[in-house]
């Protein structure tokens, strides 16, 4: 694809703004648990988002390891989002109804991509997602109380730089917030893969950098 040159004066038509990737979890739907190959979660999610498939993967912070000699000169530990359930994701039932088969495609996911009980395909609750929601925001709340840090209360405006929690593939990305809603989801504006994304997450998946 050429891209396209244009002059003061040119008359242009008008495009429809793509809508964001959203990764916040839907309240009330029932969930689907995709599974992921060994260690390949970057992979399926980096795919799911670039082929604008919402899901969500709580996730949980922990502190990166150091060299031996990198910590005795008393360099800063970075922080790492790790997947609170490594090698499953969740996707809403009608999102997956909807898109299996790219889903099934998508590099990174399993080749059975539905977490089953012998024949039945696990499907998550309401109630059941958010105690899961409860966890993730229990175990980011003591991280942070443990780092003498606190960023309870922290509520994004348009234009503030915010590094996205969200597990392997935005590990220390950072974006710009660009809208927040009614409802409290924020959209954001990311770079992935040398392509401009947009994000929505909640104020409980991201940090003020």
């Amino acid at each position: 694809m050429t891209a396209t040159s244009y002059k003061i004066g040119d008359i242009v038509g008008y495009v429809d703004r793509e809508p964001p990737v959203d990764l916040t979890p839907a309240p009330g739907c029932r969930w689907y648990v995709v599974q992921t190959e060994p260690n390949r979660e970057m992979a399926a999610q980096a795919g799911l988002v670039l082929r604008k498939v919402p899901f969500y993967m709580p996730t949980m912070l922990r502190t990166a390891p150091l060299p031996k000699a990198r910590h005795l000169a008393g360099e800063t530990h970075e922080d790492v989002m790790r997947p609170l359930f490594p090698g499953l994701l969740f996707v809403a039932e009608s999102v997956v109804s909807s898109r299996y088969d790219v889903i099934a495609r998508c590099p990174g996911v399993s080749s059975r991509p539905l977490w089953r009980f012998g024949e039945d395909v696990a499907v998550v609750r309401p109630v059941a997602m958010q105690a899961i929601q409860y966890i993730e925001a229990g175990e980011r709340e003591l991280f942070y109380r443990d780092k003498g840090r606190k960023i309870a209360g922290y509520q994004p405006a348009v234009g503030d730089e915010v590094r996205i929690l969200l597990s392997a593939i935005t590990d220390n990305m950072t974006g710009r917030v660009s809208d927040v809603d009614e409802k409290g989801r924020i959209t954001i504006l990311v770079e992935l893969l040398k392509r401009e994304v947009r994000v929505q997450a909640t104020v409980n998946q991201i940090a003020p950098v």
